[in-house]
């Protein structure tokens, strides 16, 4: 099995909510919020546009594979955009999108990430 989600969302509109404490904790883990540390203003809005995205990509992805009539629902947090040594994203599943991850035997799973000035977009492969 193979899947495609892909996403793409506004700087601006994250620029707005990464203000609202309250978003920043529902959507991104602990382990997001620290890739934050040291940046830009700029920078910080562009890491969380693209992991917006990202997560969005993922969900879609991972939707496409699943049966129709499957019951079931994801939290932001079941997906985590971390970066390895060299700087390149990292997708992680955690909780129910792991679990169906086994159940649709997918080993594999490509992200990436670009933005321009005005926005961000994520590409997301699962096999």
């Amino acid at each position: 099995m193979m899947a495609h989600g892909i996403d793409l969302i506004e700087l601006q509109r994250i620029q707005r909510l990464m203000t609202k404490e309250s978003f920043l904790r529902r959507v991104y883990t602990k382990g997001e919020l620290s890739l934050l540390q040291d940046r830009s203003e700029q920078r910080q809005v562009e890491l969380l546009a693209g992991r917006f995205a990202a997560k969005e990509a993922a969900y879609k992805a991972l939707m496409s594979l699943i049966v129709e009539n499957a019951k079931t629902t994801f939290t932001w947090q079941d997906f985590e955009i971390l970066q390895n040594n060299q700087g390149a994203p990292i997708l992680l599943f955690h909780h129910t999108a792991e679990t169906w991850l086994t159940t649709c035997r997918i080993t594999s799973r490509l992200v990436s990430l670009t933005h321009t000035k005005e926005h961000a977009l994520a590409s997301v492969i699962l096999c």
